[in-house]
Order: C-alpha cells, then sequence, then structure tokens
C-alpha cells in the first residue's frame, strides 16, 4: 500500500473555512479511495489560551474522525515537530 502524507495549510486554524476544508479533504478521499494510505499533516499554532486550543484541536479532531482521517492525523508545533500522531506508532520513523 502506498503511503501519502498530505500537508494542507491553515485547515486547522481556520475552522470557519469550510471551503478551504474541503480544498484538502477531496485529496485525502480519493487517495484513500485509490488504496493509499492517507495522513493528514498540519501545523498547529496557538492561539495563546490553552483552553482555547484544546477546544480547537478537539472539534478538528471529531471533524476528522468523521471522515475516517482521524487515526491518520499528525500535528506539528511551531518548531517542525510532531507532537501529535493520532495512531501512535503507525507511521515510520
Amino acid at each position: 500500500m502506498i503511503r501519502v502524507v498530505i500537508s494542507p495549510f491553515n485547515v486547522l486554524n481556520f475552522p470557519e473555512g469550510g471551503g478551504h476544508f474541503w480544498v484538502y479533504m477531496q485529496y485525502a478521499l480519493g487517495l484513500r479511495q485509490l488504496g493509499c494510505d492517507v495522513y493528514w499533516l498540519e501545523q498547529f499554532r496557538s492561539c495563546g489560551s490553552e483552553e482555547a486550543d484544546r477546544a480547537m484541536l478537539s472539534r478538528f479532531e471529531a471533524r476528522m474522525e468523521r471522515f475516517g482521517m482521524g487515526g491518520n492525523l499528525l500535528l506539528a508545533g511551531s518548531e517542525s515537530t510532531i507532537t501529535r500522531v493520532s495512531r501512535p506508532g503507525s507511521m515510520p520513523a
């Protein structure tokens, strides 16, 4: 199986941009339908409030889960380090 990592820009931090989300999700779903193992890699930028950040991440993870991508979500911090892998151990080093 071919593993594909897509790296959308500013989807997580722009939840009100529904069309912006679909620009990338259509690729993820299409690639998955073709038999690829698709991962979504996105940089998360804090808004400065830990509570608001948790709420934003929770909403985003729920949205991704609805499309079957919750287990293939990779979040990178501002220093380009992966801070969360929704399915630990699933990506090779």
